[in-house]
């Protein structure tokens, strides 16, 4: 996919829902210690198997785990 395409939807999608952005560096995922917490949780909580055989077996298991 086209990057700036991929950036344009990224854009539009932010003004439709009204929602801001924020950039955190890269090097420092300390920034937002929520998400890389809910991140850490859902990996070991939710996809704590070794293999999802299809995309819909992944998302039972998300739902599930939501």
């Amino acid at each position: 996919m086209d990057p700036n395409l991929s950036h344009r939807r990224f854009k539009h999608g932010l003004a439709k829902t009204k929602l801001k952005h924020s950039k955190i560096n890269p090097i420092s995922p300390l920034q937002n210690g929520y998400i890389e917490n809910f991140h850490s949780r859902f990996r070991g909580e939710g996809l704590n198997r070794k293999w999802l055989l299809n995309p819909c077996e992944a998302r039972v298991v998300i739902e599930y785990w939501r």
